[in-house]
């Protein structure tokens, strides 16, 4: 695999590749710290919402409609998302604070039962 041969020329030591059919990626997500979307292009990341039910601090840049969601850490570039994150791991208060927040307005506002309320309202 290229990418794997890549990861070992260079003696990177900080990224995993995650195999997602021996790993349980929603055990990963629970013990993550924050969650951080590199992608430049998006619409909508799905990942937002998995790491909201899950009390997740979500850092991406701003795209796709990814800054409509106000409980996002939107970026304007690499230099500012790192700020961010260094923020996030020098005050772990607020993380833990983040993280009912989170997972509350999950419930609240995004999650299935609250979709399934708003499509009957729009179709029904």
């Amino acid at each position: 695999n290229k990418l794997k041969k890549y990861i070992k020329e260079k003696k990177i030591t900080n990224v995993e590749l995650v195999n997602s059919k021996f790993i349980d990626l929603n055990e990963e997500i629970k013990k993550s710290y924050v969650i951080i979307n590199t992608s430049i292009t998006e619409v909508m990341p799905l990942s937002i919402f998995e790491a909201m039910e899950k009390g997740k601090i979500y850092l991406s840049y701003d795209v796709g409609s990814v800054a409509k969601i106000p409980e996002i850490i939107v970026n304007k570039d690499i230099k500012h998302m790192t700020l961010n994150l260094k923020s996030l791991l020098e005050n772990e208060s607020i993380v833990l604070n983040s993280s009912l927040n989170l997972q509350k307005n999950y419930y609240k506002k995004y999650s299935i039962l609250k979709i399934k309320e708003k499509l009957k309202v729009i179709f029904c």
